[in-house]
């Protein structure tokens, strides 16, 4: 069998995963959407971020590391796995005791562990399996949250989210099964993961966007908001997808400059799909969410230079520039939030969505700058 058909098959692998995947959830939240009113709607996904942002903590940069270094087969899983989940119990507790809601401290070890684990299967390259997770986690979603909404109202949706990403368990176990705890490896490798690890927690400040604009500006603004981030995700599928494929390739030593001029040309081409048509299907679709149509038009040009620092982020991470990827999650949250607070007040909800798209250009320009510096330090 060729390269180039195994290329083209573990990446149909992945993207049948995350195509599916995405849009299974996106289907999901779309008919909740069409149950709620945007004040609801925005309280959900308030309570979901706060879990996230949790997670995302509790997770130390694992994912990250481990994308890399089990592409490289260096055995430091166990010693992964035990200090993410000490931190994850923790946190969970907290959350839920400040929340005072059982089912969010489960959503964060469920994050938790989900993220840990399907990082682990990417790294070591087997793409069918990581469909098998993707998949069985979206199916038990869907049907445990509606479940138990149409049973516990929408308490119940957190409650059947959490319960769905468990199935991380078993990856985690074979973990540590197949690798012993090392903490002189930990030590060895503790500056890549601490790299990640900040990198990790600026993308939890990231995470906090749904959290400031429901201080600043209500939830009725975080549902419509919400609501034209789905959107975005479901265009930003194709684009994850190879930047999924690119790390423990290029971790590996394989690069390819082919595949990322393509996926950026089509980026380009779903950018402008999103513009023309998004908001038609947002007024037809969501009636009750009238700000639904101008955020899609403009966040939909994000997806183009979400690509462009996607396919450098891969790069800086295969080469271990953990640095580099500090710095631009850093700038990103910084100008992101900066820009929310501002253009929010100015403009509403649509200097809102320009903040995400303004802020995601300038990662890319700064992505673009650091990587001729990188080349010109191996010359």
């Amino acid at each position: 069998m060729s390269p180039k058909f195994n290329k083209i098959k573990d990446l149909s692998s992945i993207g049948i995963a995350d195509i599916t995947g995405s849009i299974i959830s996106a289907l999901f939240w779309f008919y909740l959407a069409t149950l709620m009113e945007p004040e609801e709607y925005g309280k959900i996904h308030y309570v979901i971020s706060i879990a996230s942002v949790a997670a995302t903590i509790s997770i130390l940069g694992a994912t990250q590391s481990l994308l890399v270094y089990s592409a490289k087969n260096v055995k430091i899983h166990s010693t992964l796995y035990s200090l993410n989940l000490i931190v994850g119990v923790v946190s969970a507790t907290v959350v839920a005791f400040i929340v005072k809601d059982l089912s969010v401290g489960l959503l964060v070890i469920g994050y938790m562990v989900f993220a840990i684990a399907w990082s682990d299967v990417l790294g070591k390259k087997y793409f069918k399996m990581y469909t098998k997770y993707i998949l069985v986690q979206k199916i038990l979603m869907v049907s445990l949250s509606l479940g138990f909404f149409f049973i516990l109202g929408k308490d119940g949706i957190i409650l059947g989210m959490a319960i769905s990403f468990f199935v991380g368990f078993l990856r985690v176990f074979r973990g540590f099964r197949e690798t012993k705890i090392d903490f002189k490896l930990f030590k060895k490798k503790f500056s890549f993961i601490s790299y990640n690890f900040i990198l990790s927690l600026t993308s939890t400040l990231g995470s906090t966007d749904k959290l400031i604009i429901a201080s600043l500006f209500g939830f009725g603004i975080v549902g419509n908001y919400a609501l034209g981030m789905q959107f975005l995700s479901l265009l930003m599928v194709l684009p994850l997808i190879v930047g999924k494929y690119l790390i423990p390739k290029e971790a590996s030593g394989e690069e390819n400059k082919k595949l990322k001029k393509i996926i950026i040309f089509i980026s380009i081409g779903i950018g402008g799909l999103g513009f023309l048509i998004g908001p038609e299907i947002a007024s037809f679709l969501f009636a009750k969410y009238s700000e639904l149509d101008s955020i899609i038009r403009i966040m939909s040009l994000g997806v183009i230079p979400a690509t462009i620092a996607l396919t450098y982020s891969a790069k800086f991470l295969a080469n271990e520039k953990g640095n580099y990827n500090l710095f631009l999650g850093i700038s990103k949250t910084l100008i992101m939030i900066l820009l929310i607070i501002v253009l929010g007040h100015w403009y509403g909800i649509q200097g809102i969505a320009a903040g995400i798209v303004l802020s995601e250009t300038c990662i890319a320009v700064f992505s673009a700058i650091l990587s001729k510096k990188m080349k010109l330090s191996k010359v």
